[in-house]
């Protein structure tokens, strides 16, 4: 094995599995509990629609801002994630608007600030970025799976609170194990040819930008709108089909893991796909595939 292999090895430690893995039980959290804040806080659904646009407003200034600072921006995108997770629970509605937006830069630091990272030093020892960011987000997709689950076990034994408080502790001791194994000594200082900057086309750049913000948008709405509004019309329905089998909330529980699930078997697929498929090719192949899907669920 190489120095450079070991670099590798150890900067691409457990710790950011652990950070991307919480950062998709974060993202995915607000569909799943929804229902449950919107009874707490005695709010209508343009106010809890609300939340999403908050939310992700606050994802987009993250993004913006670990731009600059992307080493910092990680530990420091856990540490917003903290402390708005940790207090969302025991706000007034009001206040939860602006911790929610708190929530959203914190998750929008640390996808792309990790996500520089690790195409960093991915590429420093040779490997393909795009399987180093698939393997990382595969934890990002387990974390999202495993929400609603949790979530719903938390909320049976105790208050939804609880549950905001913990993942708040949680990403708070990740954030300190972040700036304490912060080093300065980044991978371009140990290969100086990785300074150089690949210069993308104009319209490869739009390209990706409208593509991602469809998805992102895709994404978000369908994994919040199903099992807040669809199921609250049609949950009733689809129970009584299934003779009772499953009631409305199982129902919201079951959608979300099906969504998930599909979702973490991508991301574990690419890797290897990759291998053997151009990745523009994919990425349009998954485009076509992704517009179809829609339209049937409209």
């Amino acid at each position: 094995m190489t120095d450079m292999q070991s670099v590798v090895r150890r900067e691409i430690a457990p710790i950011h599995f652990a950070v991307y893995f919480l950062a998709g039980v974060a993202t995915v959290l607000l569909g799943p509990a929804l229902p449950v804040l919107t009874r707490h806080w005695m709010i209508s659904d343009a106010q809890a629609g609300l939340l999403f646009t908050v939310l992700f407003s606050g994802a987009i200034a993250g993004s913006i801002v670990s731009t600059y600072r992307p080493r910092a921006c990680y530990w420091i995108g856990c540490g917003c994630c903290a402390l708005a997770l940790a207090s969302i629970g025991y706000a007034p509605w009001i206040l939860a608007y602006m911790l929610f937006f708190l929530d959203g830069m914190g998750l929008g630091m640390i996808i792309n600030a990790g996500n520089q990272f690790v195409t960093r030093v991915a590429n420093a020892s040779g490997k393909s970025g795009t399987g180093a960011l698939a393997k990382i987000h595969f934890a990002w997709g387990v974390g999202a799976l495993s929400c609603p689950w949790v979530l719903r076990a938390v909320i049976q034994a105790s208050r939804v609170s609880i549950f905001f408080t913990l993942i708040g502790i949680a990403f708070a001791v990740l954030s300190a194990g972040l700036f304490i194994t912060n080093d300065d000594k980044t991978v371009e200082a140990r290969r100086p040819g990785m300074r150089k900057r690949m210069i993308m086309p104009f319209s490869t750049q739009v390209n990706f930008a409208a593509a991602l913000m469809l998805y992102s948008g895709m994404e978000n709405a369908i994994s919040g709108w199903l099992p807040s509004y669809a199921l609250r019309i049609y949950g009733e329905r689809a129970s009584m089909s299934l003779g009772g089998f499953a009631t409305v909330s199982s129902l919201s529980t079951l959608v979300l893991t099906l969504l998930w699930a599909a979702h973490l078997l991508g991301r574990a697929l690419t890797p290897v796909v990759v291998e053997f498929i151009r990745e523009s090719s994919l990425f349009a192949g998954t485009l076509v595939s992704l517009f179809f899907s829609l339209i049937l669920l409209v």
